[in-house]
């Protein structure tokens, strides 16, 4: 018999009351997640640029007497499908995130997953349809729970996987684990970026220079090709801001900047995030005049080598084009979706018409390993149907005198204020690069 009670918390002031045992559980839960803690739901809630204003939140708390169990935040939102109204519940945080799942301990996750299903189908009546995604095989939420066919239809499929790469003891071992293709690529490049001027590599992590690097970033992002889908950070002004709220000292992830510099010039960077012993990769972008000399590898093997050394374990990349994660080095971990309608609804029928129209198709789903925005922007600008070849190899670029001034006032910057930071460069780092450098040795 399970001897957990539902406590539903209808706003984020009032969870507070428990965000001390929410964010407890979160340190010993069977994946603690950054984006479960409290501060971060505080902060995605206050700059969600896909927050409605008739969002109603629905936080769930698991009690067993006075203590808390498990948590799980969720959301209802109204919809409209043909004009038709129906609400809908998901999980809070569905962007920015690795896979959401009940804050508990790991022995408590199936009991809780249990009590906060029952509590759904039973006790909150308005919702025509729940969704709960990207949930791996050890989440409580994982399985349709028990169902009457009269009152509700569920349904499991396939959702977005999730890729970590773990870390080794050196950069030379994760070097040597990576697929040959992969090698050959990352030694190919590098040789190429490495002929092509004066390369840097810079890094920082220090809570007073997040600001200013979040800044820079965010130059580099508006020269690559998520300025023109949309893709990015600078995508909408609340998720800039925050980001900004993101880079704060008390966060319980902590952000790192990671640039690759040509001739004192910004052509690659990452943004991650660190909490207990692993970095999540948040956003990554390039300058699209420097594609082809494919920074983005060497940005990855310098996230690795500060993942390394900062003793962590693991690099999470989240989400998303799983096919090239795994080239970097990645565990792809897959995740399911549970989708439950109410029958007779407006919801429930429209997914047994989408259902229905499937089956008569019979159309394979492809699947695409490649990324479809990228591609057709290039061919759009240039003709071309691959990525990496939108600009030549060797000729003229835009001078960027303005770009570099502002990598270079933001160094200036960091040196006046003593903020420390890490610059490899010249023979540094070519020793510290898993290949030679230099092409007549290769």
């Amino acid at each position: 018999m399970n001897t957990l009670c539902i406590r539903a918390f209808r706003t984020i002031s009032a969870a507070a009351m428990v965000q001390p045992e929410i964010d407890a559980l979160n340190e010993v839960a069977r994946r603690p997640c950054p984006f479960s803690t409290f501060e971060y739901l505080k902060t995605y809630l206050t700059f969600d640029e896909y927050g409605r204003e008739d969002d109603a939140l629905l936080l769930l708390g698991a009690f067993e007497g006075k203590a808390l169990v498990g948590f799980l935040p969720l959301r209802e939102r109204r919809c409209r499908w043909w004009g038709l109204p129906y609400r809908d519940i998901s999980f809070v945080v569905t962007h920015d995130t690795d896979r959401p799942h009940v804050v508990c301990r790991p022995e408590d996750e199936l009991r809780c997953g249990e009590a906060f299903f029952d509590y759904l189908l039973n006790h909150e009546k308005h919702w025509s349809s729940l969704e709960l995604g990207m949930q791996d095989v050890e989440s409580g939420l994982n399985a349709v729970p028990p169902l009457s066919k009269w009152r509700h239809y569920g349904r499991r499929f396939e959702n977005m996987p999730n890729t970590t790469v773990p870390l080794p003891q050196s950069l030379l071992d994760y070097y040597r684990a990576l697929p040959a293709g992969q090698r050959k690529a990352m030694s190919r490049y590098g040789r190429r970026l490495m002929q092509a001027g004066h390369v840097e590599a810079v890094s920082c992590s220090d809570p007073r220079a997040r600001h200013a690097l979040l800044n820079l970033y965010l130059d580099l992002e508006h020269r690559s090709w998520k300025e023109q889908a949309h893709a990015g950070i600078r995508r909408h002004p609340l998720r800039i801001e925050k980001f900004h709220a993101l880079c704060g000292g008390d966060q319980p992830m902590q952000l790192g900047f990671d640039f690759v510099v040509l001739d004192a010039l910004p052509i690659a960077g990452m943004v991650s995030g660190a909490f207990g012993d692993g970095l999540h990769a948040l956003e990554m972008s390039f300058d699209g005049d420097y594609e082809a000399f494919g920074p983005g590898h060497l940005l990855t093997l310098m996230v690795a080598r500060r993942g390394i050394a900062g003793h962590y374990r693991f690099i999470n990349y989240d989400g998303n084009y799983s096919y090239y994660k795994a080239r970097l080095g990645g565990v792809v971990t897959p995740t399911w979706a549970i989708q439950i309608y109410r029958t007779f609804t407006v919801p429930w029928v429209k997914a047994l018409l989408g259902a229905l129209k499937r089956r008569l198709e019979r159309v394979p789903v492809e699947v695409k390993r490649y990324n479809p925005v990228r591609r057709q922007l290039a061919q759009q600008a240039h003709g071309e149907a691959s990525e990496g070849k939108s600009r030549p190899l060797w000729g003229p670029r835009p001078a960027r005198l303005k770009e570099r001034s502002i990598f270079g006032d933001a160094m200036r910057t960091l040196e006046t204020e003593g903020v420390p930071y890490q610059l490899i460069q010249g023979a540094q780092l070519e020793q510290l690069l898993p290949f030679l450098t230099r092409r007549e040795a290769a």
